[in-house]
């Protein structure tokens, strides 16, 4: 079930993003906390949560930031993109690291679209993508570098 909504804003942002709440009784009569999320992302979930008891997602093993990309870097690259995501961290033993992402890439597309922001890429990474390879773009140190990685 849905509990609610409360705002993410901790007091670090001026904009607080609701955040909704899946609250359930596991084992115990006392209500738990299994999951926070934006509301929008809780709303696309919801019909699979309920069919399959679960969502579950891919990952890679990277941290990131949403990086804006300059016009010439972008006219250099000949990139549509004008953000990225910047890899600030790099899992041991995770898909990223296998695949030989380093921390500094800029990772511009997954698949076949570009990845243009943290929320961009999280949302493309559903259940559909563990086990199943995908292309990857990063521009690293001046030079365009693919890579195929395989999400878990």
């Amino acid at each position: 079930m849905i509990h609610g909504e409360a705002a993410s804003n901790q007091g670090f942002f001026r904009d607080a993003t609701p955040i909704a709440t899946l609250v359930a009784r596991v084992y115990t009569d006392v209500p738990q906390v299994l999951h926070a999320a934006a509301a929008h992302s809780v709303a696309a979930h919801l019909g699979k949560l309920e069919r399959e008891g679960r969502v579950r997602r891919s990952q890679l093993g990277i941290g990131g930031e949403t990086t804006p990309i300059s016009t010439t870097i972008a006219r250099t690259f000949g990139l549509a993109v004008r953000s990225g995501i910047r890899i600030v961290a790099v899992e041991p033993h995770s898909p990223a690291a296998s695949a030989g992402l380093r921390v500094g890439d800029l990772l511009v597309h997954f698949g076949d679209r570009p990845a243009t922001s943290v929320d961009d890429l999280h949302r493309m990474l559903d259940d559909q993508w563990i086990g199943r390879p995908a292309r990857v773009t990063v521009i690293r140190a001046g030079e365009v570098v693919r890579a195929i990685i395989v999400p878990r």
